[in-house]
């Protein structure tokens, strides 16, 4: 960390953050960091994989995180706690699960752009497929309440024979 600080980057001072990690709060004293266009930057949270703005360690995030996709938020902090007497709350695993799935959402959405708008089609990895099968349906349903009288669900399927799955 010391060479980037010697390219450029100037320190402005210290600053102090508590980190909830597996091993207990933690209590940082980081340097901050001006470059040259003068953006601030605290390199240990860089170093380390800390999220700006956050006082969780990313281990104990991973674990936050996993632990949703099986139970409820509160679940999960009670779970922890049992483990770890310092455990985070239930509204912390939501933020921390929804920062998560925002950029799994932008990643995915950045995707479809290219596909769809730029015309870049995403490698096969290999696959080859002898036949491609695919069904489409739709059906109408009576709506309430609404300007429209009728909208149609529609739902596909994809289903592939043969070659390399």
């Amino acid at each position: 960390m010391k060479e980037e600080g010697a390219l450029g980057m100037k320190v402005v001072g210290f600053r102090e953050k508590w980190v909830i990690s597996l091993f207990g709060d933690i209590k940082l004293r980081r340097r901050l960091y001006r470059d040259k266009k003068g953006n601030c930057h605290f390199l240990l949270d860089k170093r380390i994989g800390l999220d700006k703005g956050s006082h969780v360690s990313p281990m104990m995030k991973k674990l936050a995180v996993q632990s949703s996709t099986d139970y409820t938020f509160r679940e999960v902090e009670s779970i922890m706690k049992a483990i770890f007497p310092w455990a985070v709350s239930y509204t912390t695993v939501h933020n921390l699960s929804n920062r998560v799935a925002n950029s799994h959402i932008e990643e995915e959405e950045k995707k479809i752009k290219a596909l769809y708008e730029d015309g870049v089609v995403p490698e096969s990895k290999g696959k080859a497929v002898s036949y491609l099968f695919m069904e489409a349906d739709g059906i109408n349903i009576s709506l309430q309440r609404e300007k429209e009288r009728k909208a149609e669900i529609k739902g596909d399927c994809l289903r592939r024979l043969g070659g390399d799955s």
